[in-house]
């Protein structure tokens, strides 16, 4: 698998040297780098061997904001609504869980948008889409790995089931949780990730 995958990967590299346009050129090279990394990181969730990613402050509406400006030159508009603060995360990580539950909404739920808040002892993340929404049977069970509903499945080929659980499993990692909960309109599926606040961040100087 790594190497199948590994290896179009390369390709990619050597073709973006050869853009004229620097923005261009370091456009792909951060997608690239971002798509080699999820590779190593879904091989060692695999391998059940997932190496901690060292922890830094980060700002949890500039990662969002990040999140949907991907998507929306992909062609997909995602607003985002309301704030939130800093955060002592591993940012890769957390840019996975969010990013799978984005991909998961629009692919799913044909749009999606994310609502914020942050009450000063956790920050809550929630990625409204507007689809069918799940069985209420299943909503705990489709967290599990390798579990693709039939009703999904058929729509949408490809995927291994593994985004979900791969994203409760970065949530737990930060002492937070992912739940899944339809929406009580039954206009969509909710994701909402919720994240303790530990310790203060940093002052800058000046």
């Amino acid at each position: 698998v790594s190497h199948d995958l590994r290896t179009p990967l390369t390709r990619l590299r050597l073709r973006a040297e050869r853009l004229h346009d620097p923005a261009d050129r370091s456009l792909f090279r951060r997608d690239i780098a971002e798509m080699d990394a999820l590779i190593t990181t879904t091989l060692d969730h695999l391998r059940g061997v997932a190496a901690p990613e060292p922890p830094v402050w980060l700002d949890i509406k500039a990662l969002v904001d990040s999140l949907a400006d991907d998507q929306q030159a992909c062609g997909h508009w995602v607003p985002v609504h309301g704030r939130a603060g800093a955060l002592l995360v591993q940012p890769l990580a957390l840019r996975r869980c969010l990013g799978n539950l984005l991909t998961n909404a629009i692919r799913y739920g044909v749009q999606a948008e994310i609502f914020l808040w942050d009450d000063g002892r956790e920050v809550g993340i929630e990625v409204r889409d507007h689809g069918p929404g799940l069985p209420e049977a299943e909503l705990e069970r489709v967290l599990q790995p390798f579990v693709r509903l039939a009703c999904t499945a058929q729509r949408h080929r490809g995927g291994m089931g593994l985004g979900l659980s791969i994203a409760r499993d970065i949530a737990l990692r930060h002492q937070g949780q992912l739940q899944l909960r339809n929406r009580p309109d039954g206009g969509g599926l909710l994701a909402v990730v919720r994240l303790p606040r530990q310790g203060v961040p940093p002052v800058r100087a000046g």
